[in-house]
């Protein structure tokens, strides 16, 4: 079905639209709003991965098109999609009316769950499924919840935005999310979302931009303010269940070059690490930080008789080496993982928004090097590795991101499809560190140390960590990195490059 709009604001009440009825009626329902402005490929795309939900889901979806020249007729077979379009681009001045008349038409829209999303997303895995039971999970422990942001883009993760309230971090059954009060346009909101709002946006004036040219649609922010000041609650998730790429924006280009929305969670994220029974305490410490970081975890056991109780969760994946491999093993499983790998310590307690800050690190570099928080360079032919590398401490506070040739392998992240590691390339237990950066040499992968604050990374060392072990004693560890006489540093340019200077 393909409505033209018309510019002036439609009268309320809208009349019932009739709407073709999906092949799965009783399955939980979910009407779809897209907004969408000459990006058609995006949008076909889009529409596909909504699709794939028709077996679990029933889907209907309203595209409101804000004029697109030569607008492509959209039909799908297995699900329910209504085009709506303007004779002439409105932009972000008129922007709030788009929405208005989306709510408008969502009126005679019977659902359960309401999604609103842009043409310039792509969905995680099992996005709506996780969706719902995320939204439904905060909804358990505050009923006054209306809507839940999925898009947690790394400049306003947990930000302050609009209402003047002041984010709190939460956590519901184990997942971490914040209260924000504010939220974009890509998020899913229940029925009495739509009944506080009364189907409608109240106009926006042009005084806003000639106040503030670069000033958003205000579509957003009315929304915000309106639900705040009902006393209802607007959450945000922590790990975005949306792909925001680098691209230009059509509505914001200036902002959006200074600021890009980027949060990529197309890809699971799987954690590697490896642990000895002396440590077992230390482990089920920080193992509930450590869970929160990924999807999905693999433990190397070493020297183990038996799986700790505590172990058993579904999202980990243990078994028992016998002998010990040391911190080798933690690469065990990154042969056989695709999407972005988080190579970790059993001695850190990772904060909240750590794995979001290496994934979008990962994809703001475009997939090409390895990124952390702790990492060294090599300045030349060395007589101790310990004491003569020049060392960025995770520790310490860094302003910006730092090129570096080794990376520590607790708090690093990079994408399987960037380097290739193999049992071969560690040679010796307790040497992790170094046989990453000598397979990342020869690959001319780079390595970054991000900026980060002072004492965001916290250790948790009660047990001699590898460095007091062989701080004394390193000959072994000289040697290894002593065996490449030109260590290069690798340029990687980012989404916000790094100032120029920043390459030793």
């Amino acid at each position: 079905m393909q409505v033209s709009l018309q510019n002036q604001l439609p009268q309320l009440p809208v009349d019932p639209i009739s709407r073709t009825p999906t092949s799965q009626p009783d399955l939980p329902r979910i009407h779809v709003i897209i907004t969408t402005f000459d990006r058609q490929e995006t949008l076909r795309s889009l529409l596909h991965q909504i699709e794939d939900y028709a077996s679990l889901f029933s889907i209907s979806v309203d595209v409101f098109d804000d004029g697109t020249p030569e607008f492509l007729p959209l039909a799908s077979k297995v699900i329910t999609v209504r085009v709506f379009q303007r004779a002439e681009n409105g932009g972000k001045t008129a922007f709030w009316h788009l929405i208005h008349t989306a709510l408008c038409h969502a009126r005679s829209v019977e659902a359960e769950y309401y999604v609103f999303l842009q043409d310039d997303v792509q969905l995680c895995q099992r996005f709506f499924s996780e969706a719902v039971r995320k939204f439904e999970a905060i909804r358990s422990v505050d009923p006054r919840c209306e809507c839940l942001n999925l898009l947690s883009d790394e400049s306003r993760r947990g930000r302050e935005c609009w209402t003047g309230y002041s984010p709190r971090h939460i956590e519901v059954a184990g997942e971490s999310f914040f209260q924000t009060q504010w939220t974009d346009m890509v998020f899913l909101a229940g029925r009495s979302f739509l009944d506080l709002l009364q189907y409608r946006i109240h106009p926006v004036t042009a005084g806003r931009w000639r106040r503030n040219p670069t000033a958003s649609s205000g579509a957003g922010e009315q929304i915000s303010r309106r639900v705040h000041e009902a006393g209802r609650s607007i959450y945000q998730v922590e790990q975005s269940l949306v792909d925001h790429g680098v691209h230009a924006s059509r509505m914001h280009p200036e902002l959006r070059t200074r600021q890009p929305l980027v949060a990529k969670r197309t890809d699971h994220v799987i954690g590697g690490l490896a642990t000895i029974p002396e440590r077992a305490l230390l482990l089920r410490k920080n193992l509930p930080a450590i869970l929160r970081q990924v999807d999905r975890l693999y433990v190397c056991l070493n020297g183990y008789d038996a799986v700790p109780e505590f172990l058993s969760d579904p999202r980990i994946d243990c078994w028992i080496e016998q002998g010990d491999r040391g911190d080798a093993a933690k690469f065990t499983a990154f042969e056989d993982v695709n999407g972005y790998f988080l190579s970790m310590d059993d001695d850190i307690a990772y904060p909240d928004g750590y794995s979001s800050r290496l994934t979008t690190a990962i994809d703001a570099y475009h997939r090409r090097c390895c990124v952390g928080f702790h990492g060294a360079c090599i300045p030349g032919r060395l007589r101790s590795f310990y004491q003569d590398r020049w060392l960025f401490h995770a520790s310490d506070a860094l302003e910006d991101d730092q090129p570096v040739h080794l990376l520590g392998t607790g708090l690093m992240g990079v994408h399987s499809s960037t380097l290739r590691l193999t049992a071969q390339d560690f040679r010796q237990p307790n040497m992790a560190d170094i046989w990453v950066a000598l397979a990342a040499q020869k690959q001319c992968v780079g390595m970054v140390v991000l900026a980060h604050e002072a004492d965001w990374i916290q250790f948790d060392r009660t047990e001699q960590s590898i460095y007091e072990q062989f701080a004394e004693r390193d000959q072994e560890q000289t040697n290894a990195v002593n065996s490449i006489a030109d260590w290069k540093l690798f340029a990687c340019a980012s989404v916000s490059p790094a100032p120029a200077g920043g390459l030793l």
